[in-house]
């Protein structure tokens, strides 16, 4: 989450210098980490993890170790970086900003930790543990559940999928304003896998705040919306018995209506 306070929605415009920030991390309102790691640690290895990414620089950065830990470790088998088709923003990250920084980290001196690090995300690529998959959608404005068929196979097969970043989260939403103590569960209910959103706030809009946790950021910081000093880590796995419906259809924006009729939420995991 601190990667993504990093990208260049929140730098200075018309020549200012930017403005030293003297907090250290980020104040998180939501945290599922528990139940992301109960998740993980049942299944574990994972077949496939995807990535959404967002953004280029030390945000992608932190992707890449965030990936590395997860095969490195045995947490998954692979990673599917999600990247962008092209950059609608000057930051947005596209496969060929993941492989420039690779070729970049391989050029450091030799058997530096950074420079050996890249070498193993090499291999990683090279024997397909690590896949990038740019797609023009990560680019554009619709909802997450309007994408195409095709995509949405892509992310049905993965076990868990991490969504990177404000934009992306938004687009998660439907950028709708929902009440932000309404459930992130009820929200992203038509996700056809487990999810983990890892959101820095820019934008006034969210879910899954608790009341308390929103009146005490708000008491704490006027800009706690948008000053990207706020986060949230958020998880939802889909029941069992709506995973099964849900692997049966290619269709988005047929899942809420399967959520109806089957009357099956979970926050948790089975």
């Amino acid at each position: 989450m601190n990667g993504n306070r990093m990208d260049l929605s929140l730098w200075p415009v018309g020549g200012e210098s930017a403005q030293t920030d003297t907090e250290t991390g980020v104040h998180v309102l939501a945290d599922d980490s528990e139940q992301l790691w109960a998740y993980v640690s049942a299944r574990m290895p994972l077949n496939q993890v995807g990535i959404i990414v967002d953004n280029a620089g030390l945000e992608l950065f932190s992707d890449l170790l965030l990936a590395d830990h997860l095969v490195h470790s045995g947490l998954a088998q692979s990673v599917m970086f999600h990247t962008k088709g092209h950059p609608t923003f000057v930051s947005d990250a596209t496969a060929a900003d993941l492989h420039w920084m690779i070729d970049y980290l391989d050029k450091l001196p030799t058997n530096t930790p950074l420079q050996r690090l890249a070498r193993r995300w090499k291999r990683y690529l090279l024997d397909r543990r690590w896949q990038c998959r740019d797609d023009l959608f990560w680019a554009q404005p619709q909802a997450f559940w309007e994408m195409d068929a095709p995509l949405w196979k892509c992310i049905q097969n993965q076990q868990l999928v991490f969504v990177k970043g404000d934009a992306n989260y938004r687009r998660l939403l439907g950028d709708r304003a929902w009440p932000l103590n309404t459930p992130f569960s009820d929200v992203v209910a038509y996700w056809p896998t487990a999810i983990c959103a890892l959101r820095a706030l820019k934008a006034e809009l969210g879910c899954g705040i608790p009341e308390a946790a929103s009146q005490y950021a708000a008491g704490r910081d006027p800009k706690w919306m948008v000053n990207g000093r706020w986060a949230v880590l958020q998880f939802f796995a889909q029941c069992e018995s709506l995973n099964k419906s849900v692997s049966q259809k290619t269709d988005p924006e047929r899942v809420l209506e399967i959520v109806h009729q089957d009357g099956v939420l979970c926050s948790g995991f089975v």
